[in-house]
């Protein structure tokens, strides 16, 4: 949902039929920015991109969620794809996209990607979407901490299984190959159970927290495959964020030289 503090302008420069120039004003509550901005219609998929990548942002950076073509990541892609076919779509894309540039100022002022507004890359956007999914069933507490990174997974290697913790605390554990939880006849892990059922007995909340460990345990390999894959390729960090797996790397290359 669009930050109704700001607004946004958009003037066409060119059009063509698959192919448009706009003039894009991000007003904040104090200042404004302005970018230029090529969208290109792909059936009822838009690709929106700088004109002239890196002008207001690096040319690529998937920290910042701009791919590799300069085009700018807005959903996930193949998950959360928004197709232009119907008005409250296309609404929803401009407030999506007005969003990002939202997050891409913040992120040139501080450096920093909003932490709330993080989405995984490659094949682990998916996962994403299936634990975000399945914190939420579990209670809208759940979604937040997934999302500000307080729901983590542990490994227990003498134990061969792992944990689910919330804010420092093991709240379930299983052994992902089994796949289900232990302890089933422990209190649901629930908000919304007010009478302390057992996680067998609280709806299918047990298969939930078992769908949740396995999704974010997926996302994690996902992304590091699709950081890995980069690497290889020799991608080159843009140095603009304070927190970044390629920036890493290559400081852990410089400091072995």
């Amino acid at each position: 949902m669009l930050d109704r503090s700001y607004e946004y302008r958009a003037d066409i420069v060119n059009r063509s039929e698959c192919e448009a120039t706009i003039a894009f004003e991000l007003v904040g509550p104090s200042s404004s920015d302005q970018y230029h901005l090529k969208l290109i219609a792909d059936g009822d998929l838009v690709k929106v991109s700088e004109v002239l990548p890196g002008v207001s942002f690096p040319k690529r950076c998937p920290t910042r969620h701009i791919n590799e073509d300069g085009s700018f990541c807005i959903g996930f892609k193949g998950a959360e794809d928004l197709r232009i076919g119907e008005h409250h779509t296309v609404t929803a894309w401009w407030e999506r996209l007005t969003n990002y540039l939202r997050f891409q100022r913040s992120a040139t002022r501080l450096g920093i990607w909003p932490l709330e507004a993080e989405w995984a890359h490659g094949d682990a956007a998916k996962e994403q979407i299936i634990a975000e999914q399945m914190a939420k069933r579990l209670g809208d507490g759940f979604l937040t901490d997934l999302k500000h990174g307080h729901l983590v997974i542990r490994h227990v290697s003498k134990l061969r299984s792992v944990q689910l913790v919330r804010n420092g605390q093991t709240i379930a554990a299983m052994r992902p190959e089994i796949g289900r939880i232990r302890n089933l006849r422990g209190p649901c892990i629930c908000e919304t159970d007010r009478r302390r059922l057992t996680r067998k007995e609280c709806s299918d909340h047990a298969d939930t927290t078992a769908q949740l460990i396995l999704a974010v345990i997926s996302m994690k390999e996902k992304e590091d495959e699709f950081v890995s894959d980069l690497l290889a390729k020799d991608f080159r960090c843009c140095d603009t964020m304070k927190v970044c797996p390629f920036r890493s790397a290559k400081n852990i290359a410089l400091e072995k030289q």
